[in-house]
């Protein structure tokens, strides 16, 4: 799905106030990761438009992660890592 399609569908459901999907994190090196960075776009533009304050993640086990898309997280250099954790609530 396109990310086009992906911002359209999202809000839709925004403005007649259904459930959005659940972002995909994982923890590596200190880092929390999306696996879907377009539907993270999308929730960060419709956070700015105030049509999303809140977003519900499910956290997936690093070792769930394909190796191939694992190797492309990259921690960025100058951002805190991360100590704390989620519990499994909402960011």
């Amino acid at each position: 799905m396109s990310t086009e399609q992906s911002f359209s569908d999202m809000a839709k459901s925004a403005i007649h106030g259904s459930v959005f999907p659940k972002l995909q994190v994982v923890k590596k090196d200190g880092f929390y990761f999306t696996l879907n960075d377009a539907k993270l776009q999308v929730y960060r533009h419709l956070e700015k438009l105030g049509k999303c304050g809140r977003v519900e993640v499910e956290r997936i086990a690093l070792k769930e992660v394909p190796e191939g898309i694992m190797n492309l997280m990259k921690a960025p250099e100058r951002v805190r890592r991360c100590t704390g954790g989620f519990k499994d609530a909402l960011i």
